[in-house]
C-alpha cells in the first residue's frame, strides 16, 4: 500500500461533501462504546468474575476439616456368646438391640494436587467466558462499523444531490434571464424543473434508507441519535500491524488448549494417593468394648491412607484423547488462519485499488468540471439544449459522488482491516 499517497489522499477535503457542525456530533468510536454499554459487555465479565471468586473460595474451603454426625438404631437376630461356664463369674448376653450417635472430624493432608487442578478449572473456564463475551461483542463491532459508514455513504451521496440540484438551479436563473430576452424557450427551463424534481425524489430516497439505517444503530448503542444527527468522519490512522496476536478468537483457542491440559493433570491427580487424618467420637451401647452392655463415650482417631487405581485404566486413552483435540483445535485455526487471510487480502487489493481510482478521478473531475461550465455558457447563448447540460452535470457529479465514496471507503476498510486482525483498541 502507497502510504505517503494514502495520507495526501485523505487531505483532499471531501468536507465540502459532508459538512459537520459542532452541535449534536456523533463519532464512530463513541458508537463503539455506546454499543459495548448497551450490551453489558463489562457487567457480564464482572458477574462472571465474582461467581468465580466464590466458587474459587468454595473449593479452597476443601482443606478445612470436615465435621459430620450419623446416628443408627439397630436390631439383630443374634449376638455374639461364649460357649463356656465358669463358676462365680457371670457373663451376661449382649442385647440384641444396639444404639450408637458418632461424630467424626476428618482433615485432608494430602490430595496429589486435584483441590489447586480444579482451581486452575475454574479459573481457565471463566477467562474463556468472558472471552466469548469479548467475541459476542466484538462482532457487534463490526455491525456498527458498517452501519456507522452505511449512514456517511448515504448522507455523501445525498449531498452531492444537493450540490447537483444547486448547480442547476442556478442555471434556472440564467435560462429565466434567456427567456425574458427572447434568446431561449420555456422547454428549455421545464427540462431543468423536471430534472431537479428528479433529485428531489432521490434525495427523498436517500433520506429513508439513512433513517432506516439510524434506527438500526440506535438499536445496538441505544444512543439518542436521530436524523438530525451529525455523524463525524473517523479519522484515518494507518495501521502497520496485520497479524492476528490480538484476534480474539485465536486466544480463546489457545485458552481451549490450556483446559484441556488442565483437565488432564486434574485426570492423573485421581490416581495419586489420598492421606487424611480423622477422629471419630461418639456415645453408644455398646461402644467399643462391646463386652460392656451400656451406653458410654468413646472416641478414636489415625491417619487414612487411600489410593485408587482405577484411572490408571484409562491414562492412556486419556492422552491419545488429549492429542486428538489439541489436534482439532491447531486444525480449526489453520482454517480459520486460513480464511483470515483470504479476507486480509482482498482489503489490501481494494485499498490498492481504490487509491488508484481516486486519482484517476481527480483528473477527470477536472475535464467533468471544464465540459460543464463550457456547456452552461452555450446554454446561454442558446447553441445548446437543457438536455444536454443535464448530461454533463450528471456526468460530472457522478465523478464527484465516486470520489466522495472512494474516499469513504478507504477509511472503512482500514477500520475493518483492524477489526478483522483484531488490531484495534479494546
Amino acid at each position: 500500500m502507497n502510504i505517503k499517497y494514502l495520507k495526501y489522499l485523505l487531505f483532499i477535503p471531501i468536507f465540502g461533501i459532508l459538512t459537520i457542525p459542532i452541535f449534536g456530533q456523533y463519532s464512530l468510536e463513541q458508537a463503539i462504546i455506546d454499543s459495548k454499554s448497551n450490551h453489558s459487555t463489562d457487567q457480564i465479565i464482572k458477574y462472571n468474575n465474582s461467581i468465580v471468586d466464590l466458587r474459587l473460595e468454595n473449593i479452597s474451603k476443601s482443606f478445612y476439616p470436615k465435621i459430620s454426625f450419623t446416628g443408627q438404631a439397630t436390631y439383630q437376630s443374634a449376638v455374639t456368646e461364649l460357649p463356656i461356664e465358669l463358676p462365680g463369674i457371670t457373663i451376661n448376653a449382649l442385647n440384641k438391640d444396639q444404639y450408637r450417635i458418632q461424630g467424626e472430624i476428618r482433615q485432608l493432608l494430602y490430595d496429589g494436587g486435584a483441590i489447586s487442578k480444579s482451581k486452575e478449572i475454574v479459573s481457565t473456564s471463566n477467562q474463556l467466558s468472558n472471552l466469548e463475551t469479548e467475541i459476542e461483542n466484538e462482532n457487534i463491532r463490526g455491525q456498527v462499523i458498517n452501519l456507522y459508514f452505511g449512514i456517511l455513504e448515504i448522507k455523501t451521496q445525498a449531498s452531492i444531490l444537493n450540490l447537483k440540484k444547486q448547480n442547476m438551479e442556478a442555471n434556472i436563473v440564467s435560462l429565466e434571464s434567456g427567456i425574458k430576452n427572447g434568446i431561449l424557450q420555456n422547454s428549455e427551463l421545464f427540462e431543468l424543473q423536471a430534472a431537479i424534481i428528479v433529485i428531489d425524489q432521490e434525495i427523498t430516497k436517500l433520506n429513508s434508507i439513512k433513517s432506516n439505517i439510524i434506527k438500526s444503530l440506535n438499536i445496538l448503542t441505544n444512543a439518542d441519535i436521530d436524523e438530525r444527527t451529525e455523524f463525524e468522519i473517523p479519522s484515518q490512522e494507518t495501521n502497520l500491524n496485520l497479524n492476528y496476536n490480538n484476534k480474539l478468537i485465536f486466544k480463546k483457542m489457545d485458552l481451549q488448549k490450556d483446559l484441556l491440559a488442565i483437565n488432564q493433570s486434574f485426570n492423573e491427580t485421581q490416581s495419586l494417593p489420598k492421606a487424611a487424618f480423622f477422629v471419630n467420637f461418639g456415645y453408644a451401647n455398646p461402644a467399643l468394648n462391646f463386652l460392656q452392655n451400656s451406653f458410654q463415650p468413646y472416641a478414636i482417631g489415625g491417619v487414612q491412607l487411600s489410593w485408587s487405581l482405577n484411572n490408571l485404566y484409562t491414562k492412556s486413552t486419556e492422552r491419545q484423547i488429549l492429542k486428538l483435540s489439541n489436534n482439532l483445535v491447531d486444525e480449526r485455526k489453520n482454517q480459520i488462519t486460513k480464511n483470515l487471510d483470504i479476507q486480509k487480502e482482498q482489503y489490501l487489493n481494494d485499498q490498492l485499488l481504490l487509491e488508484n481510482l481516486t486519482s484517476q478521478d481527480e483528473a477527470l473531475l477536472e475535464l467533468r468540471t471544464k465540459i460543464r461550465e463550457n456547456a452552461e455558457s452555450k446554454l446561454k447563448n442558446g447553441v445548446l439544449t437543457s438536455d444536454r447540460l443535464i448530461m454533463y452535470i450528471n456526468e460530472e457529479n457522478e465523478v464527484k459522488e465516486k470520489i466522495a465514496l472512494r474516499k469513504l471507503q478507504i477509511i472503512k476498510n482500514q477500520y475493518l482491516l483492524d477489526h478483522l486482525t483484531g488490531n484495534y483498541s479494546k
